[in-house]
């Protein structure tokens, strides 16, 4: 089954950050890691709901969740680590993933839409997902991540969220479908009735 590390940062020293990111591609590499989308506010990632507009984000595919958690404890991550010690705040999590794996061998302009949920409301969370799941086919969607604690691991910073699902798109353009469709209005009714949540919008990295 596939895997995801999601990250959520706020960067306080870009050298210090510059330099933690020129020493990740082998380490990645290493542990079958590869970065399915990357960057901040403009630069990759479109924050569309939550209050966090001024963070980036870094979603990347592993063959299983026992390869994240090698990746994130190994000795060479560790090391990278330490180049970004006081460089800003990260927010870390190891999610696994659904049987379905578009991601393995996603097209260039292939989008993401992630979402974290703080839940107040399970069950309007339920209706959340089941509406979402509902349409998402219809604008060749598939689900990524369903996923709700304890079933995912915080490996770094505040776990506040307890609710996260990542949702593959093979353009930009079916996934704004997707959000225009007609019954995403009662879609976003449910979400926020289930509590607060942050939604973004991701694209790859340009590919070398």
């Amino acid at each position: 089954m596939p895997a995801y590390l999601l990250v959520l940062g706020k960067a306080a020293d870009r050298d210090r950050m510059a330099a933690y990111s020129r020493a990740l591609p082998p380490v990645y590499s290493k542990y079958r890691g590869r970065y399915l989308a990357l960057g901040g506010a403009g630069r990759g990632i479109d924050w569309l709901v939550g209050p966090v507009r001024d963070r980036s984000l870094v979603l990347a595919r592993f063959d299983a969740f026992d390869d994240v958690l090698a990746f994130w404890w190994s000795e060479e991550y560790r090391a990278a680590a330490r180049l970004r010690e006081r460089a800003g705040q990260f927010t870390v999590l190891a999610l696994p993933g659904e049987a379905t794996d578009p991601a393995r061998d996603a097209p260039a302009d292939a989008v993401y839409l992630i979402e974290a949920t703080i839940t107040r409301d399970a069950l309007a969370y339920d209706d959340y997902i089941e509406g979402l799941d509902a349409t998402i086919g219809a604008h060749a969607g598939r689900a990524l991540v369903r996923a709700r604690l304890p079933g995912f691991a915080a490996l770094e910073g505040d776990a506040l969220f307890d609710r996260m699902a990542v949702t593959f798109f093979p353009s930009r353009a079916a996934l704004d479908a997707c959000l225009a469709d007609p019954r995403a209005d009662a879609i976003a009714a449910a979400r926020e009735r289930a509590g607060l949540s942050l939604l973004a919008r991701a694209t790859p990295p340009p590919r070398a």
